[in-house]
């Protein structure tokens, strides 16, 4: 019997009992014996040698013997069937020879055994299906009955016991590299043979149970471990004395499986049929993925069992009222809180193991996005922010603004790089996988343009200007302030101004808007002071040749004037002459 690493099953062939041999093979499969119906097998026969060839593999089969007739023929089991194998050189005929895959050298190591010729100390090699006998310079003494394992902790094939038809052994010896090395050690199993033995990963370690000497009147029911070069007894409770069991490690279930064997308590030697399992103490633990977990995300609970013998049926509780049956049961919580989920593991023998598991439950997340300033300007920043409530903690982000950028913090600084309407989208994953989403609409507006207008660029002094700006683009509302170039200012879209000086000023306007953007405008006014009104309502030069001709005429009429008075005091007559009579001429003035 062996287990089968590539069909992942125990796989037994033939064997005896005190009445009948057979030719029957069965896999031991999640503590199931089911019969195999190979379509051809090796003949009837007891005590072959198998072992499993990891390095070509399948099982080896070698020997046996049924009848008086004694095997020397090599099978290989694969996939459920039987395949007859034709080496050109292979070992004499035998039975109940000792056989192991070295793994560190990667093939199969045979010692020994017994024929009709008696007992045989040969050594071996088989690999890629070809037999090669070995001379190594020492090795143990021709026997039958010991047993052979691979020590995988301490790197050699170990060989125990045995029997040469006169008395049994109680020697260990070491296979490695080629070399049979003896080995004492401090305290050993007592002399026997047809025991069992094979290694236990779980235990790292060799074990060995049961078995006879030829001189006592019972068989040996006692346990023993071989690790670091060193036998020690085991202690506890054991199978039933026996011979010739057999024992393997079966993988899938974790356990040193004892199958079969004689006991020789009786008068009458008789099968005892019964199988034993050597496995650490049953323990059970939980695990739950995602733990911490959301409201109503499905929680994924595994037991965590050691030990005990499978198969093993399992009993949840959730805390909730919840309940299953199977052996990893996905489970939702409806409500926010600390649940404790309890279970229950029975092995194939009663045995019971218990654990419990206290899972968080926090409520789902949920999530808001908010972004400001909002509206705004191209190239300008603005925060977005992700607020956030429930959920397993840590978290990630991811943002998408609508413009091909993403961002993968909380909250992010971003600016736009042309005009339009954005949906910007943030995903939020917690620690439990459950996902969250929100988004927020952001207007883009293009950068603020300004032009400004006069009612008149050249006034003259003290004449009123209207000056208007125009805006375009930008956020609503606008800030609008006015320099009008002499210290003075004004706000708002239009301003009515009037200069004093004459002069070229400049006026300029700045619109800051609703989302910060700043724009400014020039306009340069030129003033003028205003034109003369003339003399006699007319203007220019012909109204100053009019007032000096005017002056002119002024000045000859006053000197003629005077001129004309003191003409009048020289020729002044003496005694006044009496005025002609009417009708009578004034005599002539005479000089």
């Amino acid at each position: 019997m062996v287990y089968d690493a590539s069909d992942g099953y125990v796989v037994m062939f033939g064997g005896g009992n005190r009445t009948a041999e057979f030719t029957d093979t069965w896999k031991f499969s999640a503590g199931v014996w089911t019969p195999l119906m190979p379509p051809s097998s090796p003949s009837v026969r007891s005590w072959p040698a198998m072992v499993y060839d990891a390095k070509d593999g399948y099982v080896l089969l070698f020997g046996g013997v049924y009848g008086g007739n004694d095997f020397s023929d090599t099978w290989k089991f694969s996939q459920g069937v039987w395949t007859e194998l034709f080496p050109p050189l292979s070992p004499p005929p035998r039975w109940d020879a000792a056989l192991a895959y070295d793994e560190k050298q990667s093939v199969v190591v045979m010692f020994g055994g017994d024929n009709l010729s008696g007992a045989l100390g040969d050594t071996w090699t088989f690999t890629g299906g070809l037999w090669t006998r070995q001379h190594p310079t020492s090795s143990p003494s021709p026997r039958w009955g010991s047993s052979m394992s691979y020590d995988v902790a301490d790197g050699y094939g170990v060989l125990f016991g045995g029997e040469n038809g006169s008395f049994c052994f109680g020697d260990t010896w070491t296979f490695a590299t080629g070399v049979w090395t003896h080995l004492s050690t401090a305290t050993s199993p007592s002399a026997r043979t047809s025991f069992s033995l094979a290694y236990d990963p779980a235990g790292a370690e060799l074990v060995l149970f049961g078995g006879i000497n030829l001189t006592a009147s019972n068989d040996f029911w006692d346990s023993w471990s071989f690790a670091g070069g060193g036998w020690t007894r085991l202690t506890g409770a054991t199978p039933t004395a026996r011979t010739d069991g057999v024992l393997v490690w079966d993988s899938p279930e974790a356990y040193l499986l004892l199958f079969d064997g004689f006991n020789d308590s009786f008068s009458v030697n008789k099968p005892t049929d019964s199988q034993w399992a050597l496995a650490a103490p049953l323990g059970a633990g939980i695990s739950a993925i995602p733990d911490p977990t959301d409201v109503g995300l499905p929680v994924k609970l595994n037991p965590n069992v050691s030990g005990g013998v499978g198969p093993d049926t399992f009993g949840w509780t959730f805390g909730d009222g919840g309940t299953s049956l199977l052996p990893s049961p996905g489970h939702a919580f409806s409500l926010p809180g600390r649940y404790t989920v309890n279970l229950t593991v029975v092995d194939s023998f009663g045995i019971t193991s218990t654990a419990s598991l206290t899972i968080v439950v926090h409520p789902a997340a949920a999530v808001q996005a908010s972004a400001a300033p909002a509206p705004l300007d191209v190239t300008q920043a603005t925060s977005f922010v992700t607020q956030l409530s429930g959920g397993t903690p840590p978290f990630a982000f991811r943002w998408t603004f609508g413009d091909g950028v993403a961002a993968t913090t909380q909250n992010v600084s971003h600016s736009f790089a042309s005009a339009g309407n954005f949906t910007a989208i943030v995903n939020v994953t917690d620690a439990a996988g459950a996902v969250a989403s929100a988004s927020t609409h952001i207007q883009v507006n293009p950068l603020p343009a300004v032009s400004v207008t006069s009612s008149d660029r050249s006034p003259s002094t003290s004449q009123s200007v209207t000056l208007a700006v125009t805006v375009t683009g930008g956020t609503q509302p606008y800030s609008i302030t006015w320099n009008l170039g002499d210290g003075s200012s004004a706000s708002g879209a239009t301003a009515t101004h009037s200069y004093r000086s004459k002069g070229n000023y400049d006026v300029q306007v700045t619109v800051d808007d609703g989302a910060g953007a700043s724009s400014v405008a020039h306009l340069n006014i030129t003033v003028s002071e205003p034109a003369t009104a003339g003399i006699f309502g007319l203007s220019g030069l012909l109204g100053y040749v009019l007032l000096g001709v005017l002056v002119v005429a002024v000045v000859v009429g006053l000197a003629l004037l005077i001129q004309r008075r003191s003409r009048g005091r020289t020729n002044a007559p003496g005694p006044s002459t009496p005025a002609p009579p009417d009708g009578v001429a004034a005599p002539p003035f005479q000089r």
